[in-house]
């Protein structure tokens, strides 16, 4: 799982980069899916960090750090540090709803992803019994 989530990190990084990088005017690529993968990078931080917790934990934990980032947003103290490069990637600059919708979309496609893999995978004993 481990292995599996760092992998997938690495492909919501570049695809999240690849949509600020090279933005082709359609608002979907160009916002709304680097905001989705910002929140689903969230979601596969936590989960290297915290293995132990659900899927459904990891989305509602991940939700919950974007929607607190976003309406931060709201005091202003990340637009007046926009300048710095960091504070710009990891706090965005300004609040906005449809970003919300777009970490929901985020956070819940990870989660997804996980039960139906979860759902695939044989279970310890099924193994142990393969070889018995």
């Amino acid at each position: 799982m481990k292995t599996r989530r760092l992998v997938c990190l690495v492909l919501v990084f570049c695809l999240g980069l690849a949509s600020r990088r090279w933005p082709i005017g359609w608002v979907a690529w160009d916002k709304l899916l680097g905001d989705a993968c910002y929140a689903g990078a969230v979601y596969l931080v936590i989960g290297l960090a915290v293995p132990r917790l659900s899927g459904a934990t990891l989305g509602f934990v991940a939700f919950a750090i974007c929607l607190g980032i976003e309406l931060f947003q709201l005091t202003g103290i990340p637009l007046h540090y926009r300048h710095i490069p960091p504070v710009r990637w990891l706090l965005g600059t300004t609040f906005g709803w449809i970003d919300i919708a777009a970490y929901a979309v985020g956070c819940a496609v990870p989660v997804l992803i996980d039960a139906s893999a979860q759902k695939g995978a044989p279970e310890a004993g099924d193994a142990h019994e393969a070889l018995t």
